[in-house]
């Protein structure tokens, strides 16, 4: 963590005539200070002084003395010089007009000389206004741009500074960021946020031994004050002690050493060290969920899927019902906002699966207030990408996204699919967990669940695993759900990972009219008529041929367990244990197959076997 400080000039300390061009006093600290109410000795420059200085070009800052009745919104370049004229002496130096002669030198966006500036606080007590009395009108916005940031530390940082040798070019270094050359900036972190900062501040910037107290009071350490704010008192920052607090307007941490002055904060990297013994007596949080099991809070979930087999659905069906608040294949996701970023599907598509949906929840379209679908299908829908160095980069579609994030505060974002949405090698590892990273970070910054669909690769779908490219897919999130399909409509829902829970457990799920409902094997349909059948067809077969040939296949779980024997036998054709079990119950249930008791009477044990082809041995009863 380095305090880095704007750069300062020499100024002489009298006014010498240069082609009517005159050279402020002032020392520079304060002439960068225009935005803050600052007080010094004007006995170094004179009323005459003053007055004529306002009437010429300057090449430096002027200050224009506060005076009650004077309206500084209303100045101009020609009542300035007046209205000094009717003002009396005063210590009170509160209100600056900026000469920016030099600013061509140090922000290369500025273009040209002569541009004048009145910065002062609006009537809200809250609101500078940055005010272009003379000057380009196309230089206005980047000078205000330094203006906004210097009352939020009280230096002029500007920007861009020199560049390094090969250091890349900012996008917006030679294009304005607003069009107006009368700019309004209001406080940009609440009391609250400042908190929030600041207490993350203490824990990851500074050691123990750094670490001050947080208080919430009124001194003069920020531009422009409106009033009580929270800093880190006595702090240490490179063996110097003072205050960190957050900038009025650009919402940046400032330090304000013990010996005077104000600089900004350049943070390391993060290092917050925990002591654990600070937690005895305490109770841990219990964790977090936004569906019970499967999908864990501010955590990224990847739902990967066969293409066609519905996770696009299930992942919306999961939305929706977090919207409405409802239960949906017997879990209940966390009530809330929902934002669903859809790659693949146009928004009719999305309509259509809606009213689906809402019918099979006997819900209504009205309801869905709390769901917001963003259609990118046959758009450029890359969230992040890789620079010509490889290295991953956000897109500006994904700033869009975390700044809709931020303010709309939903508690699950669903993005479908990985697909098209990573713009890097799914083979490259440094290159997926980047982006994992960066959508873990939107997870745990804007305090939401993330749910990512993704295609399993051919090895992924042959294998069962639902991998796809690197494993680091997998090793990068905390929880890794894999949708595959059944006989006919039913899909198994698969756990495949967890860092939280249990991993194997299967949700059978069954398509009914355009949305999922829990799959009931105590309710076949026709096609569970139809798959049934061909199961009892295969356990027949294929336990005729264990009992010829002098296998003993067992209806008890034990190494010669009929179910486990016939599902590995050749002739079944890749059948489940479970389907065998199934089919060996309804079997004895209606007395195609039945238990015989056979061996000595002192070591007897049970043989299973097709009824019509009864070897002699004693029925079990």
């Amino acid at each position: 963590m380095t305090a880095a400080s704007a750069p300062m000039r020499e100024t002489p300390r009298s006014i010498v005539p240069r082609s009517r061009k005159f050279r402020s006093p002032l020392p520079e600290a304060h002439a960068l200070n225009a935005l803050q109410a600052k007080s010094f000795d004007p006995a170094d420059l004179t009323r005459s002084d003053k007055v004529d200085q306002m009437g010429a070009i300057l090449d430096g800052d002027i200050y224009v003395p506060l005076d009650p009745d004077l309206d500084i919104a209303s100045l101009t370049m020609e009542t300035i010089g007046e209205a000094l004229r009717r003002e009396r002496e005063s210590d009170d130096i509160s209100n600056g007009v900026v000469y920016t002669d030099d600013w061509k030198y140090k922000d290369r966006r500025v273009g040209n000389h002569n541009n004048v500036f009145l910065s002062y606080l609006s009537e809200d007590g809250e609101t500078v206004v940055h005010r272009q009395l003379q000057g380009d009108p196309s230089d206005a916005v980047f000078i205000i741009e330094d203006l906004q940031r210097a009352a939020g530390g009280g230096e002029v940082r500007y920007r861009p500074e020199p560049k390094a040798v090969n250091e890349p070019v900012a996008a917006n270094d030679n294009e304005p960021s607003a069009a107006s050359t009368l700019a309004s900036t209001k406080p940009k972190l609440t009391a609250d946020e400042e908190r929030e900062y600041l207490e993350k501040f203490q824990r990851e910037q500074l050691l123990p031994g750094q670490r001050g107290e947080l208080v919430f009071d009124d001194i003069a350490h920020r531009a422009l004050s409106t009033g009580p704010f929270w800093r880190i008192a006595g702090a240490v920052v490179e063996e110097v002690s003072g205050d960190v607090f957050m900038g009025v307007l650009d919402g940046a941490p400032k330090f304000a050493p013990e010996g005077g002055g104000i600089m900004p904060i350049n943070p390391l990297a993060p290092f917050p060290l925990v002591d654990p013994s600070e937690w005895h007596g305490t109770v841990a949080k219990g964790r977090e969920w936004f569906l019970t099991g499967l999908i864990p809070h501010r955590q990224v979930t990847l739902l990967s899927g066969d293409g066609g087999v519905g996770k696009s659905l299930l992942g919306l069906q999961i939305g929706a019902a977090s919207a409405l608040a409802i239960e949906t294949l017997g879990l209940r996701p966390r009530p809330g906002r929902v934002l669903y970023v859809g790659a693949e599907d146009e928004a009719e598509e999305f309509h259509r699966r809606l009213d689906d949906i809402a019918t099979a929840h006997s819900a209504k379209m009205s309801e869905l207030t709390d769901l917001r679908i963003l259609p990118l299908a046959d758009m450029d829908a890359l969230l992040s990408e890789p620079d010509s160095k490889g290295n991953m980069k956000a897109t500006s579609l994904w700033s869009r996204v975390d700044t809709f994030v931020q303010d709309w505060k939903p508690g699950l974002v669903v993005l479908d699919t990985a697909a098209d949405l990573f713009g890097g090698d799914e083979v490259k590892r440094a290159q997926v967990r980047h982006f994992v990273a960066m959508l873990r970070k939107l997870a745990i910054g804007r305090n939401c669940a993330v749910l990512l669909l993704a295609h399993p690769s051919v090895a992924g779908m042959a294998s069962g695993s639902g991998y796809s490219g690197s494993t680091a897919w997998n090793n990068s999130v905390r929880s890794r759900l894999y949708l595959t399909s059944g006989e006919g409509d039913i899909r198994v829902l698969k756990t495949v990972k967890s860092n939280y829970g249990k991993i194997g457990d299967e949700t059978y799920l069954e398509w009914q009219d355009g949305s999922f409902v829990l799959h009931d094997p105590s309710k076949p349909g026709v096609a569970d008529g139809l798959i049934n059948g061909r199961n009892d067809k295969v356990f027949l077969a294929v336990l005729s041929k264990l009992n010829r040939t002098g296998q003993r296949p067992s209806p008890n779980k034990s190494p010669s367990f009929a179910p486990r024997m016939i599902q590995k036998h050749p002739d079944a054709k890749g059948v489940k244990v479970r389907d065998m079990e199934l089919a060996m119950q309804r079997l004895l249930d209606s007395g195609v197959i039945k238990i015989v008791q056979e061996g000595p009477a002192s070591r007897r044990f049970s043989r299973l076997i097709v009824s019509a082809e009864d070897f002699g041995g004693a029925d079990d009863g």
